[in-house]
């Protein structure tokens, strides 16, 4: 902040942004969109903003896609297309001021709740055995002491960002979170019983 002295012998405080790139996150839910279009379209909207915001000084971008959404399967079937729609689009929407650092695709598919309070049979022992994991905290590590052996084979650029980000056990609540709809909803398409 810069301070102003007028004729008066009075101050004034002038703030001027010294930073010459700006870091922002973004959080998008997604939960109503129907394709990825539609999810790219609310998406551009929100980096429009952004870039409004803050003029010409380039931005570093880390973006969060969430909720229940009916495109989840289109979008996490090929992250990767998506992964470069979305920096494609930041880079129209931001006159080439934006550099999308990150995207992290956090979705689900809608699922119906009356159906899965009513599930018995293998779908009923299938959602039993996700919340037992979920609120059981000693059920977590023993999960985690069972997939030792799988994270010791991931490659070591996906075990790093494993430990920098949010940890094997949150990593693994977060995978629990997007396992459980997309195997019910499999189950739902073969016709297992519930």
């Amino acid at each position: 902040m810069l301070v102003t002295v007028d004729d008066a012998g009075r101050t004034d405080p002038v703030f001027k942004p010294l930073d010459v790139v700006r870091w922002e996150s973004l959080s998008v839910d997604a939960g109503d969109c129907d394709s990825g279009y539609d999810m790219l379209d609310r998406l551009s909207q929100r980096i429009e903003l952004l870039s409004e915001e803050n003029g010409d000084i380039p931005m570093a971008l880390r973006i969060h896609v969430n909720g229940e959404s009916p495109a989840q399967d289109e979008i996490m079937s090929d992250t990767e297309r998506w992964l470069n729609e979305i920096r494609a689009l930041a880079i129209d929407a931001g006159n080439g001021q934006i550099w999308v650092e990150k995207v992290k695709f956090d979705l689900s598919p809608p699922l119906s709740g009356r159906l899965l309070k009513k599930a018995d049979g293998a779908l009923g022992e299938l959602l039993n055995l996700f919340d037992e994991l979920q609120n059981d905290p000693q059920g977590t590590l023993h999960l985690l002491d069972e997939l030792q052996d799988l994270q010791r084979r991931l490659p070591r650029e996906l075990r790093v960002e494993l430990e920098q980000d949010d940890g094997v056990e949150d990593w693994l609540k977060h995978l629990m979170a997007q396992v459980k709809p997309m195997l019910v909803r499999r189950l739902l398409k073969k016709g297992v019983q519930s």
